[in-house]
């Protein structure tokens, strides 16, 4: 893709990256907002933002992020 200039070391991650450049057809249509999402699970995740779920809270002393549970999950793990 023009521009992009990204280099990977699989096929595989090559693939899924390739997917980034794609239309983003998934559209929120919460009031005011107009992201657009290249799956229906991005745009569900990011939904949880407007409705307020996001419940979940980082335990790391100090850090005080609330994130969904997904999100939360891959900071715990690293």
């Amino acid at each position: 893709y023009e521009g992009c200039g990204k280099t990977f070391i699989d096929v595989g991650a090559l693939r899924k990256h390739s997917h980034s450049h794609g239309e983003r057809q998934f559209v929120c249509n919460y009031e005011g907002c107009e992201k657009k999402f290249l799956d229906s699970s991005k745009l569900k995740r990011h939904f949880l933002i407007h409705i307020g779920e996001r419940d979940f809270v980082c335990p790391h002393e100090g850090c005080g992020k609330i994130q969904i549970e997904v999100e939360l999950e891959a900071i715990v793990a690293n």
